[in-house]
């Protein structure tokens, strides 16, 4: 299981922000079925952080497998 540790040593795994990225667009898809401009938004820009921490985790993935 792939592990991503925070600054303040907080971890989460890969798979709890892939959960994420799924709900955050079940979600998505609900806000603009309502129309709802702020539902959206906001949805929106969570997706981008969840992506923004997988990107995080595959990069930290590469690191460690050229430093073997």
């Amino acid at each position: 299981m792939d592990i991503f540790r925070t600054e303040k040593g907080k971890s989460y795994s890969s798979s709890f922000w892939y959960f994420s990225l799924i709900g955050g667009s079940v979600l998505l898809i609900y806000a603009l079925y309502r129309g709802d401009t702020v539902f959206i938004v906001g949805q929106g820009m969570g997706l981008l952080i969840y992506l923004r921490n997988l990107m995080l985790i595959r990069q930290r993935q590469a690191v460690d497998h050229r430093q073997f």
